[in-house]
């Protein structure tokens, strides 16, 4: 493309502003830089206006379209199904105490009857065997002269407040060892049944003879001269046997201390 240009002309380029002068055929820039541009003869200067624009490069051929691989969504995972629930066993509170007055009757009368009555015979068993097996060594050990009631109507009185208690009382309290021996049952009734028919002229009593009979005075400064401590010791496991007795008794009344609360599935 041609174009004419006048002396003195200005022209404009991209890079800045030019002045032409046509002897040198020189274009000058502007004050900014001072530098100059030279042309080869023959070169024609543009104008600004008249300088092609950069090409711009070549746009991709348009090929086929890519399907994009789908985007997964992220859907929310289903929730299990519950479990089934296993069916719990749930403690129900314990039921009143029912008292079993029988059976208390019946293991004071023999140790461990009320319970073998029960149906806990094994229980039954260990208890009559372990208190009777306590309770005669001990009698064996004081010489079959350890459990008694004596006969005190012979000795002051019990006093209590002013008032006298003859009788029983006052054998319980010159003879208290007895009030642990009375609860091993039908084991001590002899010793009440002597009591009972207690008579000082004669030297045994009716039916069992000196069984658990009062021993005479005699007797037991006899027992603590020429015996050991023995028959001391053999009078505290009668107590123990009979005390131990009373643990038997409420058991079979109010039944085991532990009990399994009764059970329910939901």
């Amino acid at each position: 493309m041609n174009a004419s240009i006048r002396r003195g002309s200005t022209l404009l380029s991209a890079s800045g502003v030019r002045s032409y002068n046509p002897r040198s055929r020189k274009i000058g820039r502007g004050p900014a830089n001072g530098l100059l541009a030279t042309f080869t003869p023959g070169e024609i200067p543009l104008m600004a206006s008249e300088i092609p624009a950069a090409p711009l490069p070549p746009s991709p051929p348009a090929g086929p379209e890519i399907p994009l691989p789908p985007v997964p969504t992220t859907a929310p995972a289903p929730l299990a199904p519950p479990l089934p629930q296993a069916k719990t066993e749930v403690d129900l509170p314990l039921p009143p105490v029912k008292l079993d007055w029988i059976g208390a009757l019946l293991s004071y009368l023999i140790p461990g009857l009320g319970q073998v009555y029960q149906g806990r015979i094994a229980k039954g068993l260990l208890f009559f065997f372990g208190l009777y097996v306590l309770f005669f060594y001990g009698m064996w050990m004081g010489k079959w002269h350890n459990v008694w009631l004596p006969d005190v109507s012979d000795m002051p009185p019990l006093e209590i407040a002013g008032n006298r208690l003859s009788g029983v009382p006052s054998s319980l309290y010159y003879r208290p060892q007895f009030m642990g021996q009375f609860w091993i049952g039908v084991a001590a009734w002899p010793s009440v049944l002597q009591y009972v028919n207690y008579d000082p002229n004669k030297d045994a009593g009716p039916i069992f003879g000196t069984f658990e009979r009062a021993p005479t005075e005699e007797t037991l400064n006899k027992l603590q001269r020429d015996g050991n401590k023995r028959w001391d010791l053999g009078w505290v496991y009668t107590v123990i046997a009979g005390v131990l007795n009373l643990l038997v008794i409420y058991d079979a009344l109010a039944g085991p201390m532990f009990r399994e609360p009764p059970k329910r599935e939901d």
